[in-house]
């Protein structure tokens, strides 16, 4: 995480998953944090079976909030392209209504990923978060969201092709030149129990 000024954290997250053939159910999450640093940035990532590409969206956040382990959440400006993350956090719409009707949509259906919501919204009480909504795959028209976006999903397919082991948070160095990554490190996931999959 870069250090030059505390208060200025950006973050990019980006979450995926196989929804056919035999590995529908397997994804992955990664987040980095924007860097001054010309030669590389650390991506951290997780390998996660039985899920869906919304959850791991959220949970790219969750962790990488985490991560960053900042008194006021409001610090980081979170960059990620997924609609249904930022749209229904943001949007008063979607998460405000769903709490104040039981988690019950406005069709009267159980909101889905109750639990994640649950935990960004604890996590961001009476702070906020500054969410900011891009187009993925490299296809954003600010070049500098794409980029940094684009390493955040290479991420996630080194993970579903090379590190299919449930249960760890790895750490990748992308190296800016030659475009690849390195494993610096893997360490085994704390959590109180191991719902990361789907909710129901």
């Amino acid at each position: 995480m870069p250090t030059e000024n505390p208060h200025e954290y950006v973050m990019y997250t980006d979450g995926g998953c196989y929804n056919a053939g035999k590995r529908k159910g397997d994804g992955s999450y990664a987040f980095l944090f924007k860097t001054d640093n010309r030669e590389f940035v650390d991506v951290c990532c997780e390998f996660i079976s039985n899920t869906t590409n919304n959850r791991t969206e959220m949970m790219a956040v969750i962790e990488g909030l985490k991560h960053a382990n900042v008194r006021n959440m409001s610090d980081i400006e979170i960059i990620s392209d997924s609609s249904y993350l930022v749209n229904g956090y943001t949007d008063p719409a979607y998460l405000e209504k769903w709490i104040n009707n039981g988690w019950k949509t406005s069709t009267n259906k159980p909101v889905q990923n109750v639990d994640l919501w649950t935990e960004l919204q604890k996590m961001s009480w009476h702070m906020g978060f500054n969410f900011k909504h891009i187009r993925g795959h490299n296809k954003d028209r600010n070049k500098t969201h794409a980029f940094w976006n684009s390493i955040c999903d290479k991420a996630c397919t080194y993970m579903l092709t090379n590190f299919t082991n449930p249960g760890f948070i790895v750490t990748l160095r992308y190296y800016f030149k030659s475009k690849t990554f390195e494993q610096i490190n893997a360490r085994l996931v704390e959590r109180q129990d191991d719902n990361y999959g789907c909710d129901n």
